[in-house]
């Protein structure tokens, strides 16, 4: 008995973990956008890496 219930205990968790862990469809027309993006945030930071440089504070 304490056999059944122990099987039936994990044959439980591994129907609670197989969602878990399934492949997910991917959009191509999500992943095209977010290639994007991306680019335009590289675009941004190469930009402003050149025009904000930090100053200098302190004056002796």
């Amino acid at each position: 008995m304490q056999n059944i219930v122990c099987w039936l205990l994990v044959l439980g968790c591994a129907l609670t973990l197989v969602p878990h862990f399934s492949a997910k469809s991917t959009d191509p027309d999500q992943l095209a956008a977010m290639a994007d993006t991306l680019r335009y945030l590289q675009e941004l930071d190469r930009y402003y890496s050149q025009v904000a440089r930090p100053r200098s504070v302190y004056h002796k």
